[in-house]
């Protein structure tokens, strides 16, 4: 089966989403900064990856930032971690590029991030302890 996307409702998925950055990072973002414009990659029904997308959904801004980008920790286990979250982010690519956004940009210091970035057609910006990425949609 492909994967196919979701979108994030707070309510009900911020506590999976959460225990995920947890498991990864140690901490998760408070619930009340991640925006409703997000997506949630599965594949045969499981939740694999999320991604966070800050753009201006009127079209009064031309770029937009894709942030807390994040994968189930069992999804490892499974294969599906790296084809989860590349295609997590192509169609939150896509989706702010039909919402009228310009330019995304996206910060990393993760190389499987930096990857499915640039799968995505981002382009590496600066480069320093992060990596900067932009693409022109």
């Amino acid at each position: 089966m492909e994967y196919t996307t979701r979108q994030y409702n707070p309510a009900e998925d911020y506590p999976l989403i959460a225990s995920w950055w947890v498991s990864r990072t140690g901490i998760a973002p408070p619930e009340d900064i991640i925006p409703d414009t997000s997506l949630i990659a599965q594949r045969n029904g499981v939740d694999l990856a999320a991604t966070f997308s800050y753009y201006s959904v009127d079209g009064s801004c031309p770029a937009g930032f894709l942030g807390w980008t994040v994968s189930n920790p069992e999804a490892s286990l499974l294969g599906y971690t790296h084809k989860a979250v590349r295609f997590v982010v192509q169609e939150m690519i896509k989706q702010m590029r039909v919402a009228g956004v310009k330019y995304a940009l996206a910060t990393t210091d993760v190389s499987a991030l930096a990857e499915a970035y640039q799968g995505a057609g981002m382009r590496p910006g600066s480069r320093g302890t992060l990596t900067d990425y932009l693409v022109k949609l």
